[in-house]
Parts: structure tokens; sequence; C-alpha cells
């Protein structure tokens, strides 16, 4: 089961990562694992940051081997049923649908962005139910330890509460409708071409793959599109297709030092300012679907052309509840197996 779960995973988060506007976070959300991924990112980044501390404390070659031998070993333990499994399908996954995506053209291109938009928009009511659930449950709790008289008073305490927790998701839903602006005007920085890479490509290359791994962990935001905006969006993709390694690994090197800054500043968030990133999340998701929707065609949208868009929103929209049931199955199997 858990083989499944790590190939179904995988096969999506490698999705998500090359399509503009689709969100990592948000299908880590959706599976129902967002927080269990980045624990589990965190714990490895501590075993690299002791194996690094190891490597520079030794003075000698042998201590040097046995430090990197030991740490890749702990990870290997570590990871060995969730991560690294995970990590080599969403790489194939990438590879499979960079391809994909760069022969698609015209309308192809439009009917899928909106099963993408039917993903987002059904993910809504999901994340906000699930955070109105547990702002009641904790007003439950206070009101089990509360006097008769003050009952009120804690009501509206939590009401209050609720809607000031709600100002980081309007924040983060005007960003990425700033994100859309920009998008809509096609402004962003030059367009780096194929022909480009070279030397002075390898520090831009690490700056935007920092940038991107950053936005790819914050559920609604695209790293793809981030990556676009940047003007590194068609070099990445020619770069996996022809296994450019002048561009993947100084862009490699960027997603993990973005991947470690992101990882502690969420962990942070998740734990101090729980329902207020919650929302913020839920503002990120909103705002992302401005993000996927497309231009309109040159010849406008045919009959033929939005039929296939209805059919694709409501395959997203059953895709969506799909990946949830799914995810719910996975973690009641392993509940019930421990």
């Amino acid at each position: 089961m858990k083989t499944l779960r790590n190939i179904v995973i995988g096969i999506t988060l490698g999705l998500s990562t090359v399509f503009p506007g689709a969100s990592v976070g948000t299908t880590l959300l959706i599976f129902g694992i967002y927080e269990y991924f980045i624990n589990n990112l965190n714990e490895s980044v501590e075993i690299a940051r002791k194996t690094l501390k190891k490597l520079l404390g030794s003075k000698n070659l042998k201590g040097k081997v046995n430090a990197i031998s030991e740490g890749i070993l702990e990870l290997i333990n570590e990871q060995k049923s969730f991560l690294i499994p995970i990590g080599i399908i969403c790489i194939l996954s990438m590879l499979f649908f960079s391809k994909l995506f760069a022969s698609l053209k015209g309308d192809a291109e439009i009917v899928r962005n909106y099963i993408f938009v039917g993903l987002i928009v059904a993910s809504i009511p999901i994340l906000v139910y699930d955070v109105i659930v547990a702002h009641n449950q904790k007003l439950k709790e206070e009101l089990e330890k509360t006097k008769e008289q003050d009952v009120k008073k804690v009501k509206k305490q939590y009401i209050f509460t609720l809607f000031k927790n709600m100002v980081p998701g309007i924040i983060t839903f005007l960003f990425l409708t700033i994100l859309f602006i920009l998008k809509q005007k096609g402004i962003g920085l030059n367009i780096v071409k194929p022909e480009e890479l070279g030397i002075t490509t390898i520090i831009p290359a690490i700056i935007v793959g920092a940038i991107g791994s950053i936005a790819m962990l914050f559920p609604g935001i695209s790293g793809a599109l981030v990556i676009g905006v940047l003007g590194y969006y068609d070099v990445m993709l020619f770069s996996i297709n022809k296994l450019q390694l002048i561009f993947l690994i100084p862009l490699g090197i960027g997603v993990i030092l973005g991947l470690i800054l992101a990882i502690k500043a969420i962990k942070f968030l998740l734990e101090k300012y729980t329902e207020e990133t919650n929302f913020a999340v839920i503002g990120f998701v909103i705002g992302s679907v401005l993000l996927m929707l497309p231009k309109s065609p040159n010849n406008g949208y045919t009959t033929n052309l939005i039929i296939n868009c209805v059919i694709a929103f409501i395959g997203g929209v059953i895709l969506a509840f799909l990946i949830k049931y799914v995810g719910g199955y996975f973690k009641k199997f392993e509940e019930n197996n421990k």
C-alpha cells in the first residue's frame, strides 16, 4: 500500500512541479500530508546539517568519508519508505510531463488549464472546512473551561479572532492577484533563451532555483509560474528535456537552499501561528485560480472548446475529491496497520 501511495503522490507532485500555475503545496494539502511532508523534509535537513558539521570537524580523509557515509545511511534509513521513493518517481514524472507540455499547443493547452482550475476550485471548500472545524474545536474546549457568565464573552472573542486571523488570507490573495495582473500584461524579466546557457547563467540559475522552490512549498503558489515570471521557464523545460547539466546542477543547488529556508519558515509558522497560516494558505489557493485561467484564444471560444473546457473543469473537480479520498484511505490504512 505504501508503494502505491508513493507512486500516486510522486506522479502528482511531478506534474504540479512543471505545470505553470499548479502548486505542489496545494497538491500536498489535498492529499492531507502537507505537515507530514514538511516534517520529513525538516528531518532530512537536520540529518544533512549534522553530516556537514561532522564533515567540517573531521581533520582527515577517513573521518570525512565516514561522516558522509553515515549521513547517507541515516537519510536512507529514515526516508526509504517516503521521501526517497516519492522523489525518484517525482523526477521521472517531471521528465515525462515536461516533454508532454512542450508538445501541447493551442486549444489543448487551454483545456489542460481548466483541469487544474477545477482541481483548485474543488480544494477550496475542503481547506475552509478543515480550518473552521479546527477553530470550532478550540472554541468547544475553551467553553468547557469557562464559567457560565463568561460564555458570551468567550464566543465574541473567538469570532473576533477568527476574522482577525483571516487577514493573512486577504494579503496572500492580493499578492497572487498582483501576479495574475503581471501574467496578463506579460510583465516579467527578460526571457532567457536556451542558446544563452553557459557560465553566465550559473548564478542566476541558483537564485531562480531557490526562489522557485520557496514558492513551490507554499500552497497556492506555483513554483513553475514564478520561474516563468523570472524568465527561466522555457529554458528550464529545455534543460530537463535535453539534460543540460550546466543549468540543472546550479538550479538543483538553488532548489535545495530554497527548500531549507522554506521548511524552517513553514514549520515555525504552522507551530506558532497555525490558524493564521492556514488562512494565508487558503488565500494563496483562491488566488491561484486566477493564475490558472488561460488567456482567451485568438479565435475566441468556440462551442466545441467551451464543451471541452467544461468537461475538463468537471474532471478536475472529480480529481480533487478522488485525491482527497485516496489520501484519506492511505492515511487510514497506515493507522490501522501500525
